[in-house]
């Protein structure tokens, strides 16, 4: 329980989960009009809008909401391998409770459901979905990635037997880094369709948007340390200690801090100082984030899971 498995499904499941709500939120603020929409009549009834998205649209956001599905079910499969008996899974689909893991799992599936769905009804040229489908279609996919991205800190947050995990800060951690990771893996898919000229405004409110999240991102990192050291908890304060100068101290020093915090604030600085911002750019703050986030969830879960299971121990 909590290795590399659950860790890489920790990644996955925020970055899929981040990643469909940008790819929706870029879709409902297409205007109708750029639709491509042309009326089919049936009969005496009303016509009906049926969408034809132009092709820059399609090549930005369905690959958005596939690679959205494709983190997903591979972060979903992780949590099966780690759980040592898969079919277990299929009993919180039996017996359905209001348990936390049986409203994440559901909130798993229809993430996926939505996404794989919604790539379809965006990359066909010529979509047999209304117009009116795409945008609920889309609305739901918001609300089903933000319940997943939350989901993946509540599954930390919520163990009262690991004081470092236990409280707000870790699943606001994950949350921000999981919509940070959206937004950054939507810069890179701009970049490598050559999309990224096209919607140059786009990117533009990307970057800002994914500056503010990381900034958030350090304080409330540093509001968790915080805490972690002058709290009443000896394993909590011992498990910051291992992330700011222990075995965990290079990933999480160089890896979330440096590559998936201060290295993207750097890049936007130099972008900002040549009034120009390049693909190579984008990307290399991209990956950095990318990296960081990954760098985050290992950290969090080995520092939490290397020194007690025993919540109480007072300083």
């Amino acid at each position: 329980m909590f290795g590399m498995p659950v860790i890489c499904y920790l990644f996955l499941g925020g970055m899929g989960a981040g990643l469909c709500i940008c790819s929706s939120i870029v879709a409902l603020l297409v205007p109708v009009e750029r639709y491509g929409a042309r009326l089919r009549p049936r009969g005496a009834a009303p016509s009906v809008l049926y969408a034809v998205v132009p092709r820059a649209y399609r090549m930005l956001v369905a690959p958005g909401y596939l690679a959205a599905a494709f983190c997903v079910a591979v972060g979903s499969i992780m949590l099966l391998v780690d759980l040592g008996v898969p079919n277990r899974a299929t009993l919180l689909f039996q017996s359905p409770t209001t348990s936390l893991l049986t409203v994440g799992s559901f909130a798993l599936v229809a993430l996926f459901s939505l996404s794989a769905v919604s790539s379809v009804g965006w990359g066909l040229p010529s979509s047999r979905f209304r117009v009116g489908i795409l945008r609920k279609l889309a609305a739901a996919s918001v609300a089903a990635g933000a319940v997943v991205a939350a989901y993946t800190g509540l599954l930390l947050g919520g163990l009262v037997a690991v004081p470092l995990w236990y409280g707000p800060w870790v699943p606001a951690l994950f949350v921000l880094s999981s919509l940070s990771c959206g937004v950054a893996a939507l810069l890179a898919l701009l970049c490598f369709t050559g999309l990224d000229a096209v919607f140059a405004s786009l990117v533009e409110h990307a970057v800002r948007t994914d500056v503010l999240l990381v900034a958030l991102e350090a304080l409330v990192c540093l509001a968790l340390l915080a805490t972690a050291l002058s709290g009443p908890y000896a394993a909590a304060a011992d498990g910051a200690a291992e992330l700011l100068g222990g075995s965990l101290r290079d990933p999480f020093v160089f890896g979330f801090i440096g590559a998936g915090l201060a290295c993207p604030l750097a890049l936007d600085a130099v972008a900002l100082f040549m009034r120009r911002r390049t693909a190579a750019l984008t990307l290399a703050g991209s990956a950095g984030i990318l990296a960081g986030a990954f760098a985050l969830r290992y950290c969090i879960v080995m520092a939490g899971a290397q020194v007690s299971f025993v919540q109480g121990v007072m300083r």
